[in-house]
C-alpha cells in the first residue's frame, strides 16, 4: 500500500466513527423540535374539537328551542283563527239584529205610526194605554239587552285577539332572536371546523415530516455502518460521488372532498304550518317544497334537489332531526307513510 491510499483509508476511517459518534446527537436535536410541534397541533386540535361539541350542544339547545317556538306559533296561528271566526259571527249577529230593529221602525213608519209615542196616544182607554206602555218596554229592553250582549260579546272576542296578536309579536320576537343566535353558532361551528381542518392538515404534515425524519436516520445509520464495514474488509479510496443518506419526501395530503352532494335518511311529515323559518309548509312538485334539515349540516335556507323527491328548501328544522337525517314536507299523511324512510343523495344547489 502506498502512503497516498494509506493516509485515503485512515482519513474516511476517521470520518466515519466521528459521523458515528455525532450523528446520533446531531439527528436527535431536530426530531426534538417536530416532537413539541406535534405535541403542540395535537393538543390544539383537541382543544378544537371540544370547542365544535360544544357549539354542537348549544345549537342542539337553540333547534329545540325553535321547534317549540314552532309549535306556539301554530297553536295561537290555529286560535286566532277560531277567534276571528268567532267575532265574524258576532258581527253578523249584531247585525242581523240590528236589521230586525230598523224592520220594526220601518213597519211603524209604513203604519202610519212612526214612533213608540204615537202608539201610546192611540190608545183608546187606560187599560189600552198600560197595556202598549208595558209591551213598549218590553220590546226596548229587549232589543236593548240583545244588543248590549252583542257588542258585549264582540268586545270579549275583540280583546281576546288583540292578546293573541301581542303573543304572536312576542314568538316572531323570539323567533327572530333564536334565529340569530342559531346563525352566530353556526358561524362559529364553521370557523372552528375550517380551524380544525388547518390544524388536521399540520398533524399530517408534521407526522410525515417524522415519519421521513427517522426514515432518513435509518437509512443513514445503515449506510454509514456499511460504509465502515466495507472498509475494515476491505480499505480502498473511498467514492467520494455517492452520498451516505437518502432523504424520503413527504407523502402528498389527500384531495378536499366537496360537499355539493351528500347522503342523508330521508323520513315524511305532513303537519301543515309554520316553519322554523317563520313560512308555510308548501310541497310542490313543479317547483320548491319545504324540508327539515339540521342548520349544522345544510345551512337554513339551502335550495336542494332530492333525488325521487324533487327541488326543495332548507327552511324547517325538527326536534328530531339532528345529524345526518332530512325530514320531507307532503300534502297528506298517507304520502308522508308512503315515501317511509330511505337513504337519498341530496344535492345542494347554492
Amino acid at each position: 500500500m502506498n502512503k497516498r491510499v494509506f493516509l485515503s483509508v485512515i482519513t474516511m476511517l476517521a470520518i466515519i466513527i466521528t459521523f458515528n459518534g455525532n450523528m446520533g446527537n446531531v439527528l436527535a436535536a431536530q426530531p426534538s423540535n417536530n416532537d413539541d410541534a406535534l405535541k403542540q397541533t395535537q393538543a390544539d386540535k383537541k382543544n378544537i374539537q371540544n370547542k365544535i361539541q360544544d357549539l354542537n350542544g348549544k345549537v342542539e339547545d337553540v333547534l329545540k328551542k325553535i321547534d317549540n317556538n314552532k309549535k306556539d306559533m301554530n297553536k295561537i296561528y290555529d286560535e286566532m283563527q277560531s277567534n276571528q271566526k268567532k267575532l265574524n259571527d258576532t258581527k253578523n249577529a249584531l247585525t242581523s239584529q240590528q236589521n230586525l230593529l230598523n224592520q220594526r221602525v220601518r213597519a211603524m213608519y209604513m203604519n202610519g205610526t212612526d214612533s213608540y209615542v204615537n202608539i201610546l196616544f192611540s190608545s183608546k182607554s187606560f187599560n189600552d194605554f198600560a197595556s202598549k206602555a208595558n209591551a213598549i218596554a218590553k220590546v226596548i229592553e229587549f232589543d236593548k239587552n240583545v244588543i248590549s250582549n252583542v257588542k258585549s260579546q264582540k268586545d270579549v272576542i275583540s280583546k281576546e285577539s288583540q292578546s293573541l296578536n301581542d303573543e304572536n309579536q312576542r314568538l316572531l320576537s323570539l323567533k327572530k332572536s333564536n334565529e340569530d343566535l342559531l346563525l352566530s353558532l353556526n358561524q362559529n361551528v364553521g370557523q372552528q371546523k375550517d380551524l380544525l381542518a388547518k390544524t388536521t392538515q399540520k398533524e399530517q404534515t408534521l407526522l410525515a415530516e417524522k415519519a421521513a425524519e427517522e426514515e432518513r436516520q435509518r437509512e443513514a445509520a445503515a449506510a454509514a455502518a456499511a460504509a465502515a464495514a466495507k472498509a475494515k474488509a476491505s480499505p480502498v479510496t473511498p467514492n467520494t460521488n455517492k452520498s451516505n443518506t437518502q432523504l424520503l419526501s413527504s407523502p402528498s395530503q389527500p384531495p378536499a372532498v366537496s360537499g355539493s352532494v351528500i347522503t342523508l335518511v330521508a323520513t315524511g311529515y305532513s303537519d301543515d304550518g309554520f316553519t322554523a323559518s317563520g313560512t308555510h309548509t308548501v310541497r310542490n312538485p313543479g317547483g320548491y317544497s319545504t324540508v327539515a334539515v339540521d342548520p349544522t349540516v345544510i345551512r337554513p335556507g339551502s335550495r336542494l334537489y332530492v333525488d325521487g323527491y324533487g327541488y326543495a328548501v332548507a327552511d324547517d328544522t325538527g326536534g328530531d332531526i339532528i345529524g345526518n337525517r332530512i325530514d320531507l314536507f307532503f300534502s297528506s299523511n298517507q304520502d308522508a307513510l308512503n315515501w317511509g324512510r330511505r337513504s337519498v343523495t341530496v344535492h345542494i344547489l347554492n
